[in-house]
């Protein structure tokens, strides 16, 4: 049976996929195709991993990485030769769901044989194929030697380069390294903040006050750009013993200046776990909505408050951020919608999709081990998007082996913010593909998916855990 999904021919019978008017044939995996038959003819309907792999494997004990791979395989066939258009949809912890119409095959009776005239096997395709490079092979010659011709006689020869035309992946690409992990000491000499006008003092290698109050804050003003979600925060501070006394708690917080002002309020040290000598006290910020991706000219309250009947002093004596491995913002980003469609501002990288399928995103280079980290992606959506009912999936794909990928971080419209959330996905593969010698890459970003798309879409941070 022969069904025409897209650009291309699904052949049942013989295992093929082929492409175009032509039947040139692009893959003959005959897993591929069976795991196509089966979404064609539940389409368009879900389809789950378990019926898949029963349908695939016949009597085969295989995990879900097989047929995660299986998948990644069809849409880079697909996307080798339609990069315009997505195929299947993966439905978070379901299955998958073809998205292309196929065409019934009542309606390809009659073309069957104009779409495979003669042909009993793939071999006179094949020689078809043979004619066809030596012919294209040819014509490039004498397109060389007609450009040698020109340039030697000394006209001036112009390259034009189509807006639109842009290959994806195009690993000709630069690629940029991920800006490593590292601790940023907080200074104890400046821009400290106390709540309710109360006098912050500076010592020799502290910054303390007396506390005046319930929930007194001592805050650090820490001013952006930096993606600052999933950081570490640390202290060591001193108490005096009339504060434990009075059974007040103590907390470490951070708190964002956006909107109003959302924060990471989840961390508490107890009254009992308080000491009179100097003690640690620390908080990882993860709170998605606070927006801990501070851009330029953007400021952030890093501290500790006071919590309880509260009397006595608190006194910091070292602060540390511990900030987690980050991609960066300001260059190497690409776009399938065209070469100009990247926009650098106010810290973060936007674009404006215009169909299903558009992407951003950025080539990272080796050596790097990712296999099983947490990818934190803040993003932002204006209302446009939205509104549009478009989807948006965050990925990451591999250029070794397989060109493993994850494929199953999808965001539905009404959980983008116009003021930004973090998005988190674990990274991981049956054979390990994320952990990069150097040299080796991987691309990583979002793709935008829906029948109407409209709006910008933004990338505030990206950084792994």
């Amino acid at each position: 049976m022969i069904y025409k999904l897209g650009k291309f021919h699904i052949d049942t019978g013989r295992s093929l996929i082929l492409l175009g008017e032509n039947a040139s044939v692009v893959n003959e995996s005959h897993r591929i195709v069976a795991a196509l038959s089966l979404l064609i003819t539940r389409y368009p309907a879900l389809v789950t991993k378990d019926e898949l792999i029963s349908h695939v494997w016949v009597d085969t004990d295989i995990g879900e990485s097989s047929l995660s791979r299986l998948i990644a395989d069809i849409r880079q066939v697909f996307a080798a030769y339609d990069k315009d258009t997505f195929y299947i949809k993966t439905v978070h912890r379901k299955g998958f769901q073809l998205l292309v119409e196929p065409e019934s095959p009542k309606h390809l009776e009659d073309q069957e044989k104009q779409v495979l005239p003669l042909e009993t096997s793939i071999e006179p395709i094949r020689k078809k194929r043979a004619r066809l490079v030596i012919a294209i092979c040819a014509v490039v010659l004498v397109c060389v030697a007609m450009w040698s011709w020109l340039d030697s006689s000394g006209e001036k020869t112009v390259s034009v380069e189509k807006d639109d035309d842009v290959k994806y992946p195009d690993l000709s690409l630069p690629e940029e390294k991920l800006i490593p992990g590292h601790i940023e000491q907080i200074p104890l000499s400046h821009n400290w903040w106390a709540s309710g006008g109360v006098q912050v003092e500076y010592g020799e290698g502290s910054v303390g006050l007396d506390v005046l109050g319930t929930e007194q804050i001592l805050a650090y003003i820490y001013r952006g750009p930096q993606n600052l979600f999933g950081a570490k925060v640390s202290f060591q501070v001193d108490v005096s013993k009339s504060y434990i006394e009075a059974g007040a708690d103590l907390q470490v917080f951070a708190q964002s200046e956006r909107g109003s002002w959302p924060g990471e309020w989840n961390c508490f040290t107890p009254n009992s776990e308080l000491r009179l000598e100097t003690f640690d006290v620390s908080c990882q910020l993860k709170e998605p909505a606070a927006i801990f991706s501070v851009q330029k000219e953007e400021q952030i309250r890093i501290g500790v408050r006071a919590l309880g009947k509260v009397s006595g002093r608190v006194a910091v004596r070292k602060g540390e951020l511990h900030i987690l491995p980050t991609v960066p913002l300001d260059r190497g980003w690409y776009s399938n919608v065209s070469r100009n469609a990247v926009n650098y501002a106010n810290g973060g990288v936007h674009y404006q999709p215009k169909k299903t399928g558009d992407r951003l995103y950025i080539y990272l280079t080796g050596p790097l081990e990712l296999e099983n980290k947490i990818m934190h992606f803040t993003l932002a959506a204006d209302q446009d998007y939205i509104d549009s009912g478009a989807l948006l999936q965050v990925f990451a794909q591999t250029f070794t082996n397989d060109w493993s990928g994850v494929w199953n971080c999808w965001i539905n419209s009404v959980d983008l913010s116009p003021k930004g959330d973090t998005y988190s996905c674990k990274i991981e593969s049956f054979d390990k593909s994320f952990n990069l010698a150097k040299g080796e890459k991987l691309h990583l970003g979002v793709h935008a998916e829906g029948k109407k798309l409209a709006g910008k879409v933004s990338i505030l941070g990206v950084n792994f855990e």
